[in-house]
């Protein structure tokens, strides 16, 4: 079976690739990997969000201008690689405009799938939360969720949760 890394293909090479293009700001660079993220191949999308994840850690607005190719990688789902790096940057990025209302449904069903990983629904979860000052009403339907997901739920899962619950003063 063909992995992603190993070899030649080490994660710390496509880390540093990453964080070379954050530093020069290479929008043609930042473009290509982000189109290698909407590869059917699993190996390519996750050497494609090791590169991603290296630029969001430096700069996560590099990627404004795909806003709409995170998505598609989100609902495509092709390996967990792909929507966690998704939501991870989705996390981290000023959100405005066309794709908001898009990306709270989106987190808002990733959230609630009981089969998608920890990271996953946190990173969600995150998202979700960054916007309830605009639209405090998700806040009613957020803790709806929490209160039922948060006693079986793991240390990383409930860190974020409180977190949350306490700077919005949701009622869990």
């Amino acid at each position: 079976m063909e992995t992603a890394f190993g070899g030649s293909n080490s994660y710390q090479a496509f880390k540093a690739e990453g964080h070379r293009i954050a530093l020069s700001r290479d929008l043609a660079m930042v473009m290509k990997w982000s189109k290698k993220l909407l590869s059917n191949n699993p190996v390519e999308l996750q050497q494609a969000s090791a590169v991603c994840y290296a630029i969001s850690d430096v700069n996560p607005n590099l990627f404004q201008p795909f806003t709409a190719d995170i998505i598609t990688v989100i609902r495509k789902n092709v390996h967990d690689a792909g929507p966690r790096f998704g939501f991870r940057v989705l996390s981290e990025m000023n959100i405005q405009g066309e794709h908001l209302g898009e990306i709270i449904d989106v987190s808002f069903e990733a959230l609630t799938k009981k089969s998608n990983p920890i990271a996953v629904k946190v990173f969600a979860m995150a998202v979700i939360g960054n916007h309830l000052g605009q639209f405090p009403d998700l806040g009613i339907e957020l803790a709806a969720i929490l209160k039922e997901d948060l006693p079986n739920s793991s240390a990383g899962y409930r860190s974020r949760a409180k977190k949350i619950i306490k700077k919005h003063n949701l009622s869990v």
